[in-house]
């Protein structure tokens, strides 16, 4: 009795997505899956049939029903959702039943009549054809036919040696899946070549046979969830332990074994069926017939490949058809960041051109000798100009992160001024402020998905964003002139910590450059104290607080205790900054 209430408590928890709304409702449809939401075969197939209901059907509500009979599919099971499903709809009226394959269709042609009386069905991803069509709710079927002589084709293209070709099923795959691989083992035609089937009862069996095979052995593993002995397997755990253990390829039928390790193949594209069973049942409500059975229609199948396991078999791309696509292939830097490069090499060019207008000027002053005076005035002009240009890449470059543009100006004076109470030079100190408003331009490299995330990142979020420092050395490091020697030195050096736990060296104490050093207490003292996108700016007393905490270990502790100490000049230096450069308020 125990069991009993404790199957009725998990068909309460089935995952069921209704949709209501009972203003303008044009239709209501049934969708029925027989494995889980979490099966990627059922998921595709739903995602095909509800985009195309919701184009024939705008106005139409849905009811779909996951029922997870993957590894329980007894009577009392049927029996037990039979009761649940009626009492959950047992006051709406369904235009129609969508049912994806063979366990949900056995479950409707049981109970359906009895259930779901003169509603009519279309049940799709069906592998036993047996089924006949006495029930007169069934209007249509649409087979499970995977792509053997595509597949077969693609073989002996790619493995031309091959010398044997092994079909792996589990127990629960229909026979009819047997009964057409034998067929092509009849008509195949390369005599040459040793067909097999593979059904051995024990998986661990299975996974011998499999490393023993023989070179130029090609497999082709179905969906195997169910051995022989019943032991159970979840979607893609079989693919994944035989790809580990097989030196040979091993190719497949359907998308849902794609990226565990198994090379691919001419596989049945699950979205594509859901969108024909869908397509099947508008134009039944419409014109009132459907074709019983359908065992092909257009872009049924898809060919995809995994590029990791091309490579791992050395296997040239060019022998794969061309309509192909590869999966597991990294894109190239190159596209990924192809704009964000784009705008830094437009920003130097203009830089180069503005340079090159210039010292043919500076050039012509001296020809017509013009004061000297003259020529060091324009030479001041030329010098605000860049550091002007530089600011104004910086600013680009936290916009795009949506950052305020005034964020570069206050950590270039904040840094001009700390590096003023430690004695530096004028020229060191008008060297760090033009240069350190570049201290990020590597996050123009970095997506903007992740660069504008309003959450936490990520562990592996947080590794891409750490290379912003190299990407920032790289992009630098075309020119010896001082100005991008220090710029190129605080880009990558500003994430490093005095304790040796920054990144990316893990460079420690004095070893990091001073100029990185005073740059990081600037950049971190107004990223914490003003508004992010992605959080509200701390008050002062807690900002100074953090630094004091982290003296000796995120920040020299000498610059630390210069920065407290002149907190008030700082303030100062930040008001100044914010009026000079805040936007222009809209006069009506």
């Amino acid at each position: 009795m125990t069991n009993k209430k404790n199957v009725i408590l998990f068909f309460f928890c089935i995952n069921a997505v209704t949709i209501y709304s009972e203003v303008n409702v044009s239709h209501r449809f049934l969708i029925l899956h027989s494995y889980s939401s979490k099966n990627s075969w059922s998921h595709n197939i739903n995602n095909g049939i509800l985009d195309t209901l919701k184009q024939d059907f705008p106005e139409a509500c849905y009811n779909v029903e996951f029922m997870d009979t993957q590894f329980s599919k007894s009577k009392y099971f049927y029996d037990a959702f039979y009761k649940l499903i009626t009492d959950k709809y047992r006051w709406m009226k369904f235009d129609g039943i969508i049912v994806s394959d063979d366990n949900a269709l056995h479950f409707i042609m049981k109970y359906g009549n009895q259930g779901f009386p003169a509603v009519p069905v279309i049940a799709c991803g069906i592998n036993d054809y047996n089924y006949e069509f006495q029930n007169p709710n069934l209007k249509s079927i649409i087979l499970e036919r995977p792509d053997y002589w595509g597949n077969l084709h693609q073989i002996l293209k790619i493995f031309p040696e091959t010398a044997s070709i092994h079909l792996i099923l589990g127990s629960d795959l229909a026979d009819k899946t047997y009964q057409n691989f034998k067929l092509l083992q009849e008509k195949s035609y390369s005599s040459s070549i040793d067909f097999s089937i593979m059904t051995h009862r024990c998986f661990p069996k299975l996974k011998n046979s499999v490393a023993c095979l023989p070179d130029n052995s090609v497999l082709f593993l179905a969906p195997y969830s169910i051995d022989g002995r019943n032991n159970l397997y979840s979607e893609g755990k079989a693919e994944q332990e035989l790809s580990d253990i097989s030196n040979n390829p091993i190719f497949v039928g359907w998308d849902n074994q794609l990226g565990t390790g198994v090379l691919g193949g001419s596989v049945i594209d699950s979205y594509r069926m859901g969108t024909v069973a869908m397509k099947t049942m508008t134009g039944y409500l419409l014109e009132g017939k459907a074709k019983q059975f359908i065992t092909n229609y257009e872009d049924m199948y898809k060919t995809i490949y995994d590029y990791e396991v091309l490579s791992k078999f050395g296997i040239d791309s060019s022998l794969l058809p061309d309509d192909a696509i590869l999966i597991n292939k990294e894109p190239s830097f190159l596209y990924i960041h192809g704009l964000s490069f784009a705008l830094v090499i437009l920003i130097f060019v203009l830089l180069g051109q503005f340079l090159y207008t210039t010292v043919r000027g500076l050039k012509r002053v001296k020809i017509i000798n013009v004061q000297k005076e003259e020529i060091i005035q324009l030479g001041e002009e030329f010098i605000e100009t860049q550091n002007q240009i530089i600011t104004t890449l910086g600013e680009v470059i936290e916009k795009r992160s949506k950052e305020t543009s005034t964020h570069v100006k206050r950590v270039s004076e904040i840094s001009g001024f700390i590096a003023w109470k430690l004695g530096m030079s004028e020229d060191h100190i008008q060297n760090l402020k033009a240069a350190s408003p570049l201290h990020d331009i590597g996050k123009i490299g970095i997506p903007d998905s992740i660069l504008q995330k309003p959450g936490k990142l990520t562990p592996e979020e947080f590794e891409i964003i750490k290379t912003h420092t190299t990407i920032g050395r790289d992009i630098l490091s075309n020119s010896d002139r001082i100005l991008f020697q220090t710029a190129r030195t605080i880009a990558y050096s500003h994430h490093e910590f005095w304790d040796g736990t920054g990144y990316p060296d893990g460079l420690q104490g004095y070893e990091i450059p001073l100029l990185a050093r005073i740059t990081a207490v600037a950049d971190v003292y107004d990223a914490l104290i003003s508004n992010r996108h992605y959080k509200k700016g701390w008050d002062q007393p807690r900002v100074l607080k953090y630094l004091k905490r982290e003296s000796g270990k995120q920040f020299d502790p000498i610059l630390v205790k210069v920065f407290l100490e002149n907190i008030d000049e700082i303030n100062r230096i930040n008001i100044e900054v914010d009026s000079q450069y805040a936007a222009p308020t809209e006069t009506k």
